[in-house]
């Protein structure tokens, strides 16, 4: 239990950045697919 407290944070944490990262190419797509592609 004590191992799975230790992991659990970290594993939140890198869930939210993989939400961020994703939200973020989301946006450049949607960017793009309106014709205007700027980075």
């Amino acid at each position: 239990m004590a191992q799975r407290n230790r992991v659990g944070p970290i594993t939140q944490r890198s869930v939210d950045r993989n939400h961020a990262l994703l939200s973020f190419f989301m946006a450049l797509l949607l960017r793009c697919g309106s014709g205007v592609c700027v980075f």
